[in-house]
């Protein structure tokens, strides 16, 4: 197997299996939160004349929730593939 093509495919798996994730709390108080969460992930793809970057699945999630009265729980989620 040939050095360019080894190094592709390397490459190509660990961006594949290795995703950017990151999470940001907007607001929290006693009874209310709200999340912001989300992972990036790319690939790099070459092959004979081709040479490409494409998106991976990356997602945005907004997460809130909100405790009601005897231990009831308010949540609504929101996801957003980019």
């Amino acid at each position: 197997m040939n050095k360019a093509v080894f190094f592709s495919v390397v490459s190509i798996t660990a961006s594949t299996f290795s995703p950017l994730c990151s999470a940001l709390e907007l607001y929290k108080d006693e009874k209310s939160t709200a999340d912001f969460n989300g992972n990036l992930s790319a690939y790099y793809l070459k092959a004979d004349d081709i040479s490409q970057v494409e998106d991976g699945f990356s997602r945005v999630y907004f997460d809130l929730s909100h405790h009601i009265k005897h231990n009831w729980q308010a949540i609504a989620k929101l996801e957003w593939g980019v």
